[in-house]
């Protein structure tokens, strides 16, 4: 299916020639952090964009177009690494086109490449881009992710609620976490699942349950599981008399 695209594409291209793209002698598939790094480095145009894949080509390249998939386009880990590469080689020389991409980057205005450089060496390991600010930032404890993996609403809640998850960054979109104990382990989350009231009463029950099954069946009541349920209470409207008929109702409603 994918081939069949392909050449649906380049058989468009060929045959409209008024598009400034049918120039291309070339399709090559690259990563999606390549993308990134060029548009910064050199500047890129988007050709052509479907559910799947990304047609690209850069101002620096008049004969080739490049392929990258959606999915590695919108990996933050990708974007983050595309943008750090994209650092040192402006690093190499500061001239004004160089200046201003690493101001727009950073926000820092530096007066030498060895200035910059001692600066990228220093903070690498704290180095991080964030889509909230559209711009890279220094991240307490790091950018650790080896990778970033999508994740449901309930999945955000459970986690949140049992008080293993940290919050990176925030679009207008999604939401990027972290398992709190384990840096490496990277989610992104949309905001429409995040605030879904199902989602996240669905959440809380499953951190209920984790925290029974955690407890040879019984339920621990601890500050946890009281904010669960002060939380569950505000949000369903419900004045439950007990624990037990708190953890009924959450069990009815995850099985509706």
């Amino acid at each position: 299916m994918k081939y069949i695209f392909l050449i649906t594409f380049i058989l468009f291209v060929v045959f409209n020639s008024s598009d400034s793209y049918s120039e291309c002698k070339d399709y090559i598939n690259k990563r999606g952090d390549s993308f990134w790094y060029h548009e910064i480095v050199n500047s890129t145009s988007v050709i052509d964009d479907n559910e799947t894949e990304r047609f690209w080509k850069t101002s620096s390249d008049v004969n080739n177009c490049y392929i990258s998939s959606q999915k590695e386009i919108n990996d933050p880990t990708l974007r983050f690494l595309g943008y750090l590469n994209a650092l040192w080689k402006l690093s190499e020389r500061l001239d004004t086109y160089s200046l201003f991409k690493i101001k727009q980057l950073t926000g820092i205005e530096f007066s030498s490449s060895e200035q910059m450089q001692n600066w990228l060496r220093e903070n690498r390991g704290n180095l991080f881009w964030s889509f909230e600010r559209n711009k890279m930032i220094l991240l307490k404890g790091g950018f650790t992710c080896r990778g970033v993996k999508p994740a449901a609403g309930t999945t955000y809640w459970k986690k949140l609620a049992l008080k293993s998850l940290d919050n990176m960054d925030t679009s207008s979109t999604q939401r990027l976490w972290r398992d709190k104990h384990n840096h490496s382990n990277c989610y992104i989350t949309s905001l429409e699942s995040i605030n879904n009231k199902y989602d996240r009463l669905s959440g809380y029950n499953e951190a209920i349950n984790s925290i029974i099954s955690d407890n040879d069946g019984k339920l621990k009541v601890d500050s946890k599981v009281n904010e669960i349920f002060e939380n569950v209470a505000g949000i369903s409207g419900k004045d439950f008399k007990s624990y037990e008929q708190f953890v009924a109702w959450l069990s009815c409603f995850k099985a509706q």
